[in-house]
């Protein structure tokens, strides 16, 4: 990458419009002489946004699930096989947490 110092802001060459990299962007006022700051976010990035608003709407425990187990456990028809007992075990060595079903 060349940088040219005696270039001026609103005179750098325009960069790779698909590039992921420039999904905000900076833009100065000339007219005014003062610079005026300006951010446009990407479309991807205010889909991500919504998604992760919508995502911690949800709630974080999955009461049904919790409830159909318990009952399963005091029941005492959860059954766990040995393979399961042994993946959730190695997972939890592995990775600090164990897996999610």
């Amino acid at each position: 990458m060349r940088i040219d110092s005696n270039l001026r802001p609103h005179e750098l060459p325009e960069s790779n419009p698909s590039s992921s990299a420039n999904s905000a962007r900076t833009a100065a006022a000339p007219s005014t002489g003062l610079s005026q700051d300006q951010a446009q976010v990407s479309a991807g990035q205010a889909r991500v946004q919504v998604l992760v608003s919508s995502v911690k709407q949800q709630p974080e425990v999955r009461q049904e699930k919790v409830a159909s187990l318990r009952r399963a456990v005091q029941g005492g028809h959860y059954q766990v096989s040995d393979e399961q007992m042994a993946a959730a075990l190695m997972a939890h060595m592995v990775t600090g947490a164990l897996p999610v079903r």
